[in-house]
């Protein structure tokens, strides 16, 4: 059991890496929604004395995310969630260990918080690709949705530093399939259609 958990806390920290890597958003994101989890169980087994299901758990950070207020959230949750567990089936240091990984998670994010205020090297690299070169149409690929709308905003925020362009967005799964089909008519129409013809409706 040792071993699985020291494991896991490797994959997570490689995990996080992996964001951090990708952008500074996208590992914000991810620590963010961490605490938000934390925070949930901590809540539901203090004021409630029940451990969430996982399902429950990932709801509420969802909800909570769009700006409602945890408590009321885990209230309203705990009472439809069958899956949860009397918090007196854990042993009591188990809490204590959550409560120490979201006080190291809140350490974690302060930090982003302070880099997310600085110049993005990467971002100024990709305003001078788009800005330079000749290619008409220019592909930019991204393993993580969080940094996906980081990119999307930056460009919308300010065009004229990114050369212009216009742009389309396409976000894994977050993009209904049909809308998704759309998009990639805007960028590459006759490779989507195969009709050597075809013309996006908007033009672009």
């Amino acid at each position: 059991e040792v071993a699985r958990e020291e494991a896991l806390a490797g994959l997570m920290k490689s995990q996080l890496l992996k964001r951090f890597e990708s952008s500074v958003a996208a590992a914000t994101e991810t620590v963010g929604r961490m605490i938000l989890a934390h925070e949930a169980l901590v809540t539901a087994w203090e004021a409630r004395g029940v451990v969430p299901s996982l399902a429950t758990i990932k709801e509420l950070v969802r909800d909570a995310q769009d700006g409602e207020p945890l408590p009321d959230l885990i209230s309203a949750a705990l009472d439809e969630d069958v899956d949860s567990q009397e918090a007196s089936e854990f042993d009591p240091s188990f809490l204590e260990d959550v409560k120490a990984d979201l006080g190291i998670l809140r350490e974690l994010s302060a930090k982003l918080e302070h880099l997310s205020a600085l110049d993005d090297p990467k971002l100024d690299r990709l305003a001078e690709i788009l800005t330079q070169t000749e290619a008409e149409k220019v592909a930019v690929f991204t393993s993580f949705a969080d940094t996906a709308r980081y990119l999307a905003e930056s460009l919308a925020l300010d065009p004229d530093r990114f050369g212009g362009r216009k742009m389309t967005v396409v976000i894994g799964t977050e993009t209904e399939a049909q809308a998704r089909t759309r998009e990639l008519e805007r960028f590459c129409p006759q490779s989507v259609t195969g009709d050597p013809s075809f013309v996006p409706p908007d033009g672009q």
